[in-house]
């Protein structure tokens, strides 16, 4: 370039060739001076990014998740659905957001991942750039207890159905609450199919996953068949041998009685006694008068 009077300038790419990334701005002097001067402007090649789509517990890539990036104005570079090994791009200098628009079934969207792509400045700079995107997985605790006791109560037969009915899960309860993993995220419901002895089924409990790592606690109680309630509203337990038994005229009401033993007849021999002896005493006394009569 001949001609350019002596001042400052500045030196922009526009558009680099493809592969490379646009050059930054260069300002040079022109001397005055009759030697050519020489200004160089050096194209770096797009860097290699590795997106790595994986298990938060195993590490290993996750396929089935929509993946996207995005420019530091929001636009959409590059968007896929995960695999097996990760996904491989290229891009320019700059500022993206590596989003998860939806995770797989039973893991929980993880949250958005920013950095920064920086071209090379050396002849040798090949390095790949690597991105991890962690997913965490959903989990619910199922605690089956007894009321009066608030412990685990273990042999009850459980099972858990999805909105549409289709059972997801079933075991028998311990004394341990059951753990369980990668429920996919939505309504649930919990049923117990068989109590252990002596309690009573509890009703259905329903309940929902969501989609955050914390974990949905889950409790169904059992209330043991032999405990009462009185009029105060307050739990007792009945004694062995015991039945309710409902007052007439007053609804609601229950009282405790105690069933007698067939040939349990010593407890009323005393009073049986006691009355003999009235009667032979009575017998005494009216034979007595009918003899004073007599003589007279």
């Amino acid at each position: 370039m001949e001609k350019l009077p002596v001042g400052t300038y500045t030196l922009t790419e526009i558009t680099a060739p493809d592969g490379y990334g646009t050059a930054e701005t260069i300002t040079f002097e022109v001397k005055n001076t009759t030697e050519i001067q020489k200004v160089e402007m050096k194209d770096a090649p797009l860097r290699k990014v590795e997106i790595s789509k994986t298990d938060i517990t195993t590490e290993k890539e996750l396929p089935g998740a929509h993946v996207s990036v995005t420019d530091e104005s929001g636009k959409v570079i590059d968007e896929w659905i995960s695999t097996d090994k990760p996904h491989q791009m290229i891009l320019d200098a700059g500022k993206y957001i590596l989003k998860e628009e939806k995770a797989p079934d039973g893991y929980v969207t993880a949250e958005e991942v920013a950095f920064e792509v920086v071209l090379a400045k050396e002849k040798d700079d090949i390095e790949v750039m690597k991105v991890e995107m962690k997913d965490d997985v959903t989990k619910v605790e199922i605690s089956k207890q007894d009321i009066t006791t608030e412990k685990e109560l273990p042999g009850a037969k459980l099972i858990i159905k999805d909105k549409d009915g289709k059972e997801v899960e079933s075991w028998t309860s311990t004394k341990e609450p059951h753990m369980i993993e990668k429920l996919p995220v939505g309504k649930y419901t919990l049923t117990e199919v068989t109590a252990p002895k002596g309690y009573d089924i509890a009703e259905t409990i329903e309940f929902e996953v969501t989609d955050s790592p914390e974990i949905v606690h889950v409790k169904m109680m059992d209330q043991p068949k032999d405990e009462l309630v009185d009029l105060t509203g307050k739990k007792k337990t009945s004694t062995p041998g015991s039945q309710t038994i409902t007052t007439p005229g007053t609804p609601g009401s229950s009282v405790t009685a105690t069933p007698v033993k067939t040939g349990d007849y010593n407890r009323y021999l005393p009073a049986i006694l006691l009355i003999v002896c009235g009667l032979a005493g009575l017998a005494g006394v009216i034979s007595g008068r009918r003899k004073v009569s007599k003589s007279k």
